[in-house]
């Protein structure tokens, strides 16, 4: 998590982005998007990856299958945006960037979590379906799998398609939703 309350972090957030955030080949692209204000005042971040530890979870996936899930799938890890300059639609702005970003390599969706309700209608504002808290995510992929992702009853999950083809299919119940990609 960014705090911007601490004086610095948006310099060694710029720092770490530049040099720290890389995955291998395999893994897919992790890709980070500073905002700077003036001359390195940076008032916001997004960093973006495939979902590694749900998709290293599932056992039944082989080794080419878990790659090719994480070419398609990213989630937003991070979002921040410091205090002073909230309301001006940045972090939409970087969230924009970041889909265009991975829908240009060939992403299909993109998932993102908040433990913070109240921040459900920002993230629709942002074009994501954005689920109860505690409902699971089915993603019905190319390859003919239904891969589930569970939420703990504190989290919020959400998709937004990267993808015109990316789509809900139905409910499989009040606690699951499900979508293709």
């Amino acid at each position: 998590m960014v705090e911007f309350t601490q004086p610095g972090i948006g310099a060694e957030m710029a720092h770490a982005v530049a040099l720290r955030h890389r995955l291998e080949p395999a893994c897919g692209v992790r890709a980070s998007w500073v905002a700077e204000r003036r001359r390195g005042e940076v008032v916001g971040v997004l960093t973006a990856a495939p979902p590694l530890g749900w998709i290293g979870s599932i056992e039944m996936l082989s080794p080419e299958h878990r790659s090719y899930v994480a070419h398609h799938i990213v989630e937003v890890e991070a979002l921040s945006i410091a205090p002073q300059v909230r309301g001006r639609r940045l972090g939409h702005r970087l969230i924009e960037t970041a889909a265009a970003h991975y829908a240009g390599l060939g992403c299909r969706l993109m998932l993102g979590t908040t433990t913070v309700l109240s921040l459900a209608p920002y993230y629709r504002q942002a074009g994501f379906t954005v689920l109860e808290p505690g409902e699971v995510i089915s993603v019905a992929d190319p390859l003919g799998m239904v891969l589930h992702r569970p939420a703990d009853r504190r989290v919020v999950q959400m998709w937004k398609a990267l993808h015109a083809e990316v789509t809900v299919v139905g409910s499989q119940s009040r606690t699951a939703r499900r979508c293709s990609c």
